[in-house]
């Protein structure tokens, strides 16, 4: 009949284009080399999904979730769950029950493992680029959440530097029983520094100076416990002097 019917999904695009409206860049690539991609409950409609090996959630803030056994769980309005690894920027958590809310864009994270940290340093590779080196110690034992960026800013037009956002709910641990540690004798029951809880932003680029993780230091008995705050040394170990 000659007749075009434009959806709305059209005009959501061009606003998108011209900075009006806010967009994201979540997609969900499955790829399994045998059986099903996923299977849907018909009591609630979760869907799990096989074979899903990262999930970009911003670009321009960095963050990027790898699934454990590349599953996840995805509920409705774009809500998923998941175990495994999330970068945020410098910043590697591993752990496992984590959520992701999509309306507020955040991922809530009750049960983390560990953080690792990278920073920049003063070394410079074959092209003048300073060469990222990983900081020695893990923050181990951790609860907290992750704001990925505004939630009206999914696609970070904005370019709001104060994000990724981390906030810890807990006490959270840092131990010394690595085998490279004089052979791992300081074992964590009883040689550990206790990370009082904290918040931390610009995860995709903090100034290392501004690391200052206060709380309380326990050394099985070669020193009385006292309070002290954990910074980044010049080996690129959390420490104090």
């Amino acid at each position: 009949s000659g007749i075009v019917i434009v959806n709305k999904k059209l005009h959501d695009y061009i606003r998108a284009r011209v900075g009006k409206k806010d967009y994201d860049v979540i997609q969900i690539f499955s790829n399994v080399p045998k059986g099903n991609n996923a299977e849907m409950s018909l009591l609630n409609y979760f869907i799990k999904i096989h074979g899903v090996h990262q999930i970009q959630l911003s670009d321009s803030q960095n963050v990027t979730i790898f699934p454990k056994n590349q599953d996840i769980i995805l509920k409705k309005n774009r809500y998923f769950d998941f175990h495994g690894k999330i970068r945020a920027g410098m910043f590697l958590f591993a752990g496992s029950n984590f959520a992701f809310n999509y309306d507020i864009f955040k991922i809530t994270m009750p049960d983390i493992k560990y953080m690792k940290m990278q920073v920049i340093s003063n070394k410079k590779d074959k092209n003048g680029r300073f060469i990222p080196v990983i900081v020695k110690n893990k923050v181990s034992d951790m609860s907290g959440e992750l704001l990925i960026d505004a939630p009206d800013d999914k696609s970070g037009k904005k370019g709001l530097a104060e994000y990724p956002k981390f906030k810890s709910f807990r006490n959270s641990y840092v131990y010394f029983d690595n085998k490279k540690i004089q052979h791992g004798i300081y074992k964590r029951d009883k040689f550990y520094f206790q990370v009082f809880p904290y918040e931390m932003d610009s995860l995709d680029n903090f100034d290392p100076a501004s690391i200052k993780f206060k709380g309380h230091f326990t050394s099985a008995g070669i020193f009385p416990d006292f309070d002290e705050s954990l910074t980044i040394q010049e080996d690129y170990s959390l420490g104090f002097k």
